[in-house]
């Protein structure tokens, strides 16, 4: 039995009729060119026409379009509600594992607590465990501290009666020591005014027989020079003032030249070997001559300078005898060359002869 296809009009067996109006679709769909209708049997594709009126053709073709179309409201309804199934299917499968990871996560988050609230029970309890040893160790340490402060204490107290029986037997010590030391002041003072009264005695002695010898020879006509050995009248005799020795005028005269020209006239002294006393001023004026003042009066003048060079020096003035004194800087700094103050030093050795 032949059947019409709905889209080309062709008739088909019903076996394969089918597969025909798929096939058309496609075309359809593919934009192909669908052929003119033809009537094809089983056998061979030779075409058979049909000759039946046209307006029955069509209600044909009517009514398998409308049966097509019904086909394929129903195909779409039945995978409408397919989809709908597995929407809703996949919304189950969706909640269903939301409402296991919910599940999963509150029973996590249960442990969690549960782990969280072991844990601050187990830091507690080390806490507790911790402040308990802690208060322990500090009663012990304040109970050490307190027994050693207290030994310390008892340590410094009788540290405190040692230095004090020290300072006791040290004082009593410094006594008889001070009062030993008095009594030998004492003795010393004794013994060296006893010395110095025999010293005076003795001095006494000699200057008493110094003197009855030099009466004697100030009364006798001729006189013994004790340097030179020379005999001489009392005339060519000269006393000194102040170690009351008497040499002849000549040696004196003699030993004050030879220092001027040395420079050494502060060594002046008494011929004596024994004496060691300088002669005086007035007893030098005496000797010399108005030239050999002044020639004396320079070589102390360039004697003194030579001596302290670094605190006298001559006024730059040839006819002034004044000597000047060198003063450096009060505040002692360094300077690129050295600064000198003058200023005008009260010595002239003509005033003092």
């Amino acid at each position: 039995m032949l059947e019409i296809c709905p889209i080309c009009s062709t008739g088909f067996p019903a076996e394969l009729i089918e597969n025909h109006v798929n096939d058309c679709l496609n075309k359809m769909e593919m934009g192909e060119t669908i052929p003119s209708p033809n009537i094809h049997t089983p056998n061979d594709d030779h075409m058979v026409v049909d000759n039946k009126p046209e307006d029955e053709q069509e209600k044909r073709m009517i009514q398998l379009s409308k049966e097509q179309k019904e086909k394929e409201e129903e195909e779409e309804r039945e995978f409408q509600l397919a989809l709908k199934l597995s929407e809703e299917s996949q919304k189950e499968e969706e909640m269903k594992e939301r409402r296991m990871n919910m599940e999963f996560m509150l029973k996590e988050e249960r442990e969690m607590q549960k782990k969280k609230e072991d844990e601050e029970r187990i830091r507690l309890q080390l806490l507790l465990d911790m402040e308990l040893e802690e208060r322990q160790r500090r009663e012990e340490e304040e109970r050490r501290n307190a027994q050693f402060a207290m030994e310390i204490e008892r340590e410094q107290r009788e540290q405190r009666e040692r230095v004090q029986k020290m300072e006791e037997e040290e004082r009593k010590s410094l006594e008889y020591a001070m009062e030993l030391a008095k009594r030998e002041e004492e003795e010393v003072l004794n013994a060296k005014k006893r010395q110095e009264e025999e010293h005076e005695r003795l001095f006494r002695k000699m200057i008493e027989e110094e003197e009855q010898k030099r009466a004697v020879e100030m009364t006798s006509g001729v006189h013994s020079c004790p340097n030179c050995r020379v005999e001489l009248p009392l005339d060519g005799m000269f006393y000194l003032e102040k170690c009351t020795h008497m040499f002849c005028k000549s040696c004196l005269r003699d030993e004050i030249l030879s220092k001027i020209d040395e420079l050494k006239c502060s060594e002046i002294r008494c011929l004596n070997g024994k004496c060691c006393v300088s002669i005086d001023l007035r007893d030098i004026k005496e000797l010399l001559s108005q030239e050999e003042r002044e020639a004396f009066e320079a070589a102390s003048t360039d004697e003194m300078i030579e001596s302290n060079p670094h605190m006298f020096v001559r006024c730059p003035n040839p006819d002034c005898v004044y000597v000047m004194e060198k003063l450096r800087n009060t505040d002692m700094s360094p300077q690129p060359m050295e600064k000198v103050t003058f200023f005008l030093f009260i010595f002239l050795i003509q005033d003092e002869i």
